[in-house]
């Protein structure tokens, strides 16, 4: 995990920009520089403002928004008509959500067995196949 003061840097906030977009006093704004200890909804809103992923989860883990797209660990780019094209594509295929979701579940597992899925919010995230109701 970045530090605040870096994470600040490198969105090109000064002390004093900071300071109004959290609605804190300067001096705020120096102490969580200095201890690293600014709130948690703070940390991410930086995440967010850098480009990161990394606070939605493990799973997301090095990848980042550059300008119009996903940049993933691996420096491959999706584009957002990409992943509109995955409705198709899962059409082409024969595939529906549901059964790429259960695909993927089984090959992640194969891959890295000791993990379990994480839930978010209270809730486990998955795919839900439209036409399942």
């Amino acid at each position: 995990m970045s530090d605040f003061y870096t994470l600040r840097k490198k969105a090109g906030l000064n002390t004093k920009a900071a300071a109004a977009l959290f609605e804190v006093t300067e001096k705020t704004i120096k102490n969580w520089d200095l201890h690293n200890k600014p709130p948690r909804a703070v940390f991410l809103y930086l995440y967010v403002l850098t480009g990161h992923m990394d606070h939605m989860g493990p799973d997301w883990k090095g990848f980042r928004f550059v300008g119009n797209c996903i940049e993933s660990p691996e420096g491959e780019f999706i584009y957002a008509w990409e992943v509109r094209a995955m409705r198709y594509l899962l059409q082409a295929a024969g595939l529906s959500h549901t059964k790429l979701y259960h695909i993927m579940k089984q090959k992640h597992q194969q891959d890295q067995p000791e993990r379990i899925a994480e839930p978010v919010g209270g809730k486990i995230l998955h795919f839900k196949d439209p036409k399942a109701g």
